[in-house]
């Protein structure tokens, strides 16, 4: 018998959006200025409706993606239910090509209510361990803006290293700024967590 990556880490719970009942979340993070900076690469504005349903598109988008809300568990009787959404993760790009190349993005934004608590960091552990062993990855990307220090840092912590930037690319708060690419393989995951990769069970 074989044990899944489970729907829980250490102090979190991930569930699928639901629409409609999730918009009110997802438009309750991106009211934060700090949030839309880190989120988006376009004048930090309020966002309109349809601006809006472009994440809900990314979370509703075709298998084999993967869109969750990162969430506090809903008590301490109930550890594996969800209850307060902090974060939203999205693993995209899984297919492309026919999946024959195995590679794959993500992006991600927290509330900025809870900053600073380390749940994004705890959450890219989880998305990790999903992409590399659940989905078989072979490479993982992401983009982080320059000025969005936090974010790159909790990238580099699980091992992602630069791969370039587009120098200049985006004009944000009166300045020009680099977009940075990462990336991470399966090899250098593999290494970090090799306890990951045998999930047969007994069979007791």
């Amino acid at each position: 018998m074989l044990r899944p990556t489970g729907f829980t880490s250490d102090r979190l719970v991930y569930r699928a959006p639901t629409f409609p009942e999730d918009e009110a979340v997802f438009a309750e993070f991106l009211r934060d200025p700090t949030v839309l900076l880190g989120a988006i690469p376009q004048t930090c504005k309020p966002l309109n409706k349809k601006e809006l349903d472009d994440f809900k598109k990314a979370s509703e988008g075709p298998s084999p993606g993967l869109a969750v809300l990162a969430c506090l568990p809903l008590s301490a009787e109930e550890p594996t239910r969800a209850g307060e959404p902090v974060g939203w993760l999205c693993l995209a790009h899984v297919g492309d090509f026919g999946g024959v190349h195995r590679n794959a993005s993500f992006g991600l934004f927290f509330s900025a209510k809870h900053s600073g608590k380390g749940y994004a960091t705890e959450a890219v552990g989880w998305l990790l361990e999903m992409a590399f062993v659940s989905y078989g990855l072979h490479r993982l990307e992401c983009q982080v803006f320059e000025w969005n220090f936090a974010a790159r840092r909790v990238y580099e912590k699980h091992g992602f290293v630069v791969e370039g930037r587009r120098r200049q690319v985006l004009w944000q708060e009166g300045a020009w700024q680099d977009d940075i690419m990462l990336s991470l393989l399966a090899d250098e995951y593999r290494a970090q967590h090799p306890d990951k990769f045998n999930r047969r069970l007994s069979r007791k």
